[in-house]
């Protein structure tokens, strides 16, 4: 069987989780390529499709042309929002590669237009890393629900008209899958998955829940004794971690929430640090590291080993890389009760489930710090990821779930 990934990149969010399966597949024997246009593993099997000069700047064109449509909306939401107009066409080196099976993850911000979906003559599937697949063009809907029926006057981009944004990327959406019948859609989330057999773009079609995964042999506890003297972190206070991209930028994330959970905290048991994004944050009495992006797991690993808890405020989120690193590397995790959280996150016995509101985070972020049996609960994080996401018995799931497609293609 020959699997084809296609992703925008080999790195951050969808990348990482994408780049983890394929090689996961790879591993198991699978004939396997990753197509992407931003590559910075060192993974032969991984191909940047679009190296020329030419095309990079196709790409940088197609981002400007979309956000010159999305930035027409001066009175939007902050977040993400993408059109299904502008994209590359990956048709001549799918075609090049010939595979039984197709499987798209993160294609927005020009990485490929969307109908060149249909166009793809084998069974394809979508990873649904978030919402963007079955809504008019925003990657989480937040309160709206419109994409249950159809969407128009856009409540992301504030919008009282019909024949907005999101209906015209509505409308193209539907016409595409409507069109390709062999389509399958995979929630990595149980939430996820519920949210796509309910949605009016993807209620007919074949939708499954199966998540990713992670290399257990690579994200596991360090000894991080030597690794707070060297980075200087505190051995005697408790240290706290939060991680996103765009940490500080991203609504969604939630940091407003921990911002205010710190306030309840004992600055002189406490301190905090900050993976992901450009910007700084200071709070006064709080010793805080801004760390910034870092893009080397090794460095992830160690740090994510030392940390007492780590926090994952998110409003909505689908099935976090974040958490599930961190419960591998033995770190107990305190999120809202929200999305796939609790697919992951059991509550009082490898991380605490929060209500939505900053007070009780920080009684999460208490529980997980000064429990007496934190020993029990470091192993029961692990545990976890070990019977639920190693890679190994994940890209087994998915291989089956290949097989089936293609033998019903058959059919």
């Amino acid at each position: 069987m020959k699997v084809l990934t296609l992703t925008g990149k080999d790195f951050f969010g969808a990348g990482r989780a994408a780049l983890r399966l394929h090689q996961g597949l790879c591993a198991i024997g699978v004939d396997a390529k990753m197509y992407v246009a931003d590559k910075r593993s060192d993974d032969d099997t991984v191909v940047n499709i679009y190296p020329s000069f030419i095309q990079q700047n196709l790409i940088k064109l197609y981002r400007n042309l979309e956000d010159k449509t999305i930035n027409k909306y001066s009175d939007r939401q902050k977040g993400l929002f993408s059109s299904a107009r502008y994209g590359m066409n990956p048709l001549s080196a799918i075609k090049k590669f010939k595979p039984d099976i197709v499987h798209l993850h993160w294609i927005n911000r020009g990485f490929m237009k969307i109908d060149f979906l249909e166009q793809i003559d084998v069974p394809v599937i979508i990873s649904l890393h978030d919402m963007w697949t079955f809504t008019g063009g925003c990657h989480y809907t937040g309160d709206c629900t419109n994409y249950l029926n159809g969407c128009q006057q856009c409540l992301f981009l504030n919008s009282d008209k019909e024949g907005d944004q999101s209906q015209l990327n509505f409308i193209k959406k539907q016409k595409v899958y409507t069109s390709k019948k062999d389509l399958t859609i995979i929630g990595l989330s149980k939430w996820m998955a519920h949210e796509a057999k309910s949605s009016a773009l993807l209620r007919n079609k074949h939708v499954v829940n199966l998540p990713n995964g992670i290399n257990l042999d690579e994200f596991k506890p360090q000894n991080s004794t030597e690794f707070k003297k060297e980075q200087g972190l505190s051995t005697s206070k408790k240290l706290v971690l939060f991680g996103a991209v765009a940490a500080l930028d991203e609504p969604r994330k939630g940091f407003a929430y921990l911002k205010e959970a710190l306030g309840q905290l004992n600055s002189e048991k406490y301190e905090l640090v900050i993976i992901g994004g450009d910007k700084t944050f200071e709070q006064e009495g709080f010793t805080i590291h801004n760390l910034g992006n870092i893009n080397d797991d090794k460095l992830m690993i160690n740090f994510l080993s030392a940390a007492d808890v780590v926090v994952v405020p998110s409003i909505q989120e689908n099935l976090s890389n974040v958490i599930m690193e961190s419960l591998a590397c033995a770190t107990p995790v305190v999120a809202f009760k929200i999305g796939g959280n609790s697919d992951m996150i059991s509550h009082k016995e490898n991380g605490y489930l929060s209500e939505l509101n900053s007070n009780e985070l920080a009684e999460g972020i208490r529980w997980c710090t000064s429990n007496e049996n934190l020993s029990t609960i470091s192993k029961q994080a692990r545990e976890t990821v070990v019977k639920k996401f190693d890679i190994r018995n994940v890209s087994q799931q998915y291989l089956e779930l290949y097989n089936s497609i293609i033998n019903a293609a058959d059919r």
